[in-house]
């Protein structure tokens, strides 16, 4: 490896740099290091994305579906009745140098409408290139792909750990 450059298949948190890097390299149909996933992350609920893995973060590369071919919205509706909702109107990402925005950061939480228990407990970043670099792909083909990094709501699991101290005080008075 050329000195100076990162290996990011090590890193434990990659950086959102790093990260449109792959997505672009992704898009562009060019080798992406391994650590990332493809898949339909509307298509299942999170905790089945997941499943038994101890990593925190979970990368997936996915492909946005619209909600009607002419409609700008996209549709982020998982088949067990949850859904991704947008929590802010997102963040750019600079390149190294900071000088050049490259894509954006979108934040999402889990909701569901059937089990409100669930809400809350899934967040989700959402990466998407900047759009000069899909009008430089030219290709329309590439512009709906994103990578996911899905992880638990540490939030959440504290709520959770502290009605369990509750039950167990509770249990020995």
């Amino acid at each position: 490896m050329e000195k100076g450059k990162k290996n990011v298949e090590f890193h434990a948190c990659p950086s959102d740099c790093e990260l449109i890097m792959q997505l672009l390299k992704f898009v562009a149909g060019k080798r992406c290091e391994g650590f990332i996933g493809f898949t339909d992350v509307y298509s299942k609920e999170p905790w089945e994305l997941i499943g038994e893995s101890s990593k925190k973060t979970h990368y997936l590369f996915t492909q946005l579906k619209k909600k009607n071919k002419s409609d700008t919205r996209f549709n982020r509706t998982t088949r067990g009745g949850g859904s991704w909702i947008q929590q802010a109107k997102g963040k750019f990402i600079l390149d190294e140098d900071e000088k050049l925005v490259i894509g954006y950061k979108r934040s999402l939480n889990f909701k569901h409408k059937k089990n409100r228990s669930l809400n809350g407990q899934w967040v989700m970043k959402e990466y998407v290139l900047a759009d000069f670099l899909l009008r430089q792909l030219k290709s329309n083909d590439t512009k709906d792909f994103v990578i996911c990094a899905i992880k638990r709501n540490p939030r959440s699991v504290i709520k959770v750990s502290f009605l369990f101290v509750g039950v167990e005080q509770s249990c020995l008075l």
